[in-house]
C-alpha cells in the first residue's frame, strides 16, 4: 500500500483600503458668510470628516480619514492525502555478502600462487648460479 501526502500553503499580505462611506455637510450660504473668525461647520461619518470654513472670499473644505490603513493577512492551507491499494517495488541495491568460505578459498589460493612464483624465482636463480658456476670449471 502506498500513500501520499500533498500539503499547499499561500500566505498572502495586503495593504487593505476600507471604502469610506460618503459624508454630507450642508449648511446654507448666509450662515457660512456670517461665520465669526476662525469658527467652521463640521460633519463626519464612518472614520470621514468634512470640514467648511470661510476664509476672505474662498469657501474652504477639508476632508479628513480618521481610520489609518490597515494590513490584511490571509492564510490558506490544504492536505490532500491518497492511499492506494497498489504496492511499488522498491529496489535497493546493497552490496553482495560474500561468504566467508568465498573469502578463505581466495585468500589461499592467492597465498599458494605467491609460494609458486617464489620456488620457481629461487631455482631459476639456482640454475643460473649451476651453470655460471659450469662455464668457470
Amino acid at each position: 500500500m502506498a500513500d501520499s501526502l500533498r500539503w499547499d500553503k499561500k500566505v498572502n499580505v495586503t495593504l487593505a483600503t476600507t471604502p469610506l462611506p460618503p459624508v454630507r455637510l450642508t449648511a446654507p450660504l448666509d450662515s457660512l458668510r456670517k461665520l465669526p473668525a476662525g469658527a467652521v461647520y463640521t460633519g463626519s461619518s464612518g472614520g470621514l470628516r468634512v470640514t467648511a470654513s470661510l476664509k476672505g472670499d474662498s469657501l474652504c473644505v477639508t476632508a479628513e480619514a480618521e481610520n489609518q490603513p490597515r494590513l490584511e493577512y490571509r492564510e490558506e492551507e490544504s492536505r490532500e492525502q491518497t492511499r492506494s491499494g497498489q504496492s511499488e517495488l522498491v529496489t535497493v541495491k546493497e552490496p553482495a555478502v560474500v561468504p566467508f568460505w568465498n573469502c578463505l578459498k581466495h585468500g589461499l589460493n592467492g597465498i599458494l600462487i605467491a609460494f609458486i612464483i617464489i620456488i620457481i624465482f629461487k631455482r631459476y636463480k639456482q640454475w643460473q648460479k649451476t651453470r655460471k658456476q659450469d662455464r668457470s670449471a
